[in-house]
This record gives C-alpha cells, sequence and structure tokens, in this order.
C-alpha cells in the first residue's frame, strides 16, 4: 500500500511540474539585448529573439528596485517563466508556460537574475546576485519576467511603484563565422568543407570558434578547390562569402588543318583547336572536310579533359568482277 502511494505521490509531483502555469498581466514591453524596460508589478516583461545569440554565454536581467519596496523586505518576488504561449503580445493578458523558478527581492537597490545559455556557466550568488539552475535553449523562448506581491497587507502606493528591467549579455570566449556561397544555396553541387583541417557540415552557416585566424577549405569535384584564412574575434560575427567556381572541361580536336571545325556552332580556326574550355554539360562538334561531315554530340564532366579525333581510313576489299 505505501509503494501504491508513493508511486501516486511521484506521479503528482511529476505532471505537476510537466504541467504549464498560468500567467497573467499586462505586457509593459519586450527587454532586448542592452535595453531598459520599465513596469510595475504585476506586469509582464518579455524575452525573445530572432535567432538564439550563439556568441552569449548568459543573460543578466538586472532590476532596479524603488526605494518603497526595498523597505519592505521580503514582501515581493521576481518570478521567471520559460517556453511562454502564445507569443506575449499587448493586447492579450494570459498566457501558459512553465515557472522557472522564483526570488525574494532582497532591501538592495538593484537585484540580478543570471540566465545560463551555455553549459557549466555559473556565477557565485550573493543576496542582490542569482544564477538560476538550468541552461535556457532555443525553445524555452519567449521568456516572461513578473514581479509579484507574495504577503499580505502591503502598502497600495507599492504597488505603482516602477522598476527598471536592464537586459545585460554576457559574451562567451568565443566569435563565430557565417559562411555564404557565391552561389544560390538551391543550385550547388556536393562539396567538402573543412575549418581547421577538420571536416564540418556544409549545412551549417554558423560557427561559433575560438578568436584567431581560422583556415576554411573547400574540396570539390564540381568546384575548384579553396583554402581561405579568415580571422574571428570575440564576441563578433564575422562574414565569409566563399567562390564556388565551377570546373570547367578541357578540350583538344584534332583533325587536318583543312577540315572546318565547328564547336557548338561557333567555327574554330586551326590555331584554336587545342585545350579549349568548356563549361560542363552538352556539346556538339561538327566536323566538314570537302562533302564529307560529320557530327558528334558529348557530355563534358567537370574537370575532365577530352580528346576528339577525326579518324579516316581506306579500305582494300576483294572484288569479282562481272565479266
Amino acid at each position: 500500500m505505501r509503494k501504491f502511494l508513493s508511486l501516486i505521490v511521484a506521479f503528482f509531483l511529476l505532471t505537476s511540474f510537466a504541467c504549464a502555469d498560468s500567467v497573467r498581466g499586462t505586457l509593459a514591453g519586450y527587454a532586448t539585448s542592452e535595453s531598459t524596460a520599465k513596469f510595475t508589478a504585476g506586469d509582464l516583461v518579455a524575452i525573445d529573439f530572432d535567432e538564439f545569440p550563439e556568441l552569449v554565454a548568459a543573460y543578466v536581467i538586472e532590476i532596479s528596485i524603488p526605494e518603497a519596496v526595498r523597505q519592505l523586505r521580503g514582501a515581493y518576488a521576481v518570478y521567471v517563466y520559460r517556453r511562454v504561449s502564445p507569443r506575449p503580445d499587448v493586447s492579450n493578458t494570459r498566457y501558459s508556460g512553465l515557472t522557472v523558478d522564483f526570488f525574494l527581492i532582497p532591501p538592495s537597490s538593484r537585484f540580478s537574475v543570471l540566465l545560463p545559455l551555455v553549459s557549466g556557466f555559473r556565477q557565485e550568488n550573493s543576496i542582490d546576485t542569482i544564477t538560476v539552475d538550468r541552461t535556457f535553449i532555443a525553445a524555452d523562448f519567449p521568456v516572461i519576467v513578473s514581479i509579484l506581491p507574495i504577503m499580505k497587507g502591503i502598502p497600495s502606493g507599492t504597488k505603482e511603484s516602477i522598476y527598471e528591467l536592464y537586459l545585460r549579455p554576457v559574451y562567451r570566449e568565443k566569435g563565430a563565422l557565417v559562411l555564404r556561397y557565391s552561389q544560390d544555396q538551391s543550385q550547388i553541387l556536393p562539396f567538402e568543407l573543412l575549418i581547421d583541417d577538420t571536416v564540418v557540415s556544409s549545412a551549417t552557416e554558423t560557427f561559433v570558434l575560438d578568436p584567431g585566424f581560422h583556415k576554411v577549405s573547400l574540396i570539390s569535384g564540381h568546384y575548384a578547390n579553396k583554402t581561405l584564412s579568415v580571422a574571428v574575434e570575440k564576441g563578433l560575427y564575422s562574414s565569409v562569402t566563399v567562390p564556388l567556381e565551377p570546373l570547367k572541361s578541357l578540350v583538344t580536336i584534332s583533325a587536318p588543318d583543312a577540315a572546318i571545325i565547328s564547336l557548338d556552332g561557333k567555327a574554330l580556326a586551326p590555331g584554336d583547336r587545342s585545350n579549349l574550355h568548356l563549361e560542363p554539360g552538352d556539346h556538339t562538334v561538327l566536323i566538314r572536310i570537302g562533302d564529307y561531315s560529320l557530327s558528334r554530340s558529348f557530355a563534358a564532366k567537370p574537370g575532365e579533359s577530352y580528346l576528339i579525333e577525326l579518324e579516316m581510313d581506306i579500305s582494300i576489299l576483294p572484288h569479282t568482277s562481272d565479266e
């Protein structure tokens, strides 16, 4: 029986943590990196990004505490919610989200809550600085921050006190390399991409690297091999366009000088028939000697060399006279 009750309690605890909480309030605004949002108790401040910031190790939510609130020790708490839905908007006052934690506001002029974005990030806690005990990923956003009263009998005047929230990034000891290509992504043929002699996915656009110089190499049977040296700076995005130069084919045509030769409809003089550069694809060669002409089509592959020869022969066969 005790085992059964324990299972029920465990199930209740697990489901209560997994279920979304109700979040209510008026959206005071969005806090973007290195910006300030003003709000009162019960208002909501949202944190979200168009793209997840790879170079940020953590965000520090710095909240300035009004004097009237500092006089009421333990009267208010900062609540943090993640995976908020729907996306916060001024026209909505009801949301669902997962409660990350709540933190009592200390009697300090400023209180900071750190949201780690990198596993292992930690900063020593103090009376006015708390690090959330989880690593936030892209799916955790939008995040909502709100200040709510947690005790009764609070003077009504403090409820109208204005807080200021400043979102400060703590950058990683890294930089980012953004690779783009000189051809449209949908038309790119296969190639191998290496950064510092290590094969990486060519489908990836942004690479987080140590500051300094890095070697980017492109190896392909379809494009000219390239090696670029690029500089990456701490906390910055460096964008580089990798040139994709399709390999051309080489064609040499061997035929008597008296032959009239055209390649893809263009006449070739006797001195212009060797080491011709062709784009990969289908081509047609026409050779005419006197009243005799012959044409052939062929497919040129990138980087391949071709020799086109006109072969002539004399046949001597037995002949029986009718006489």
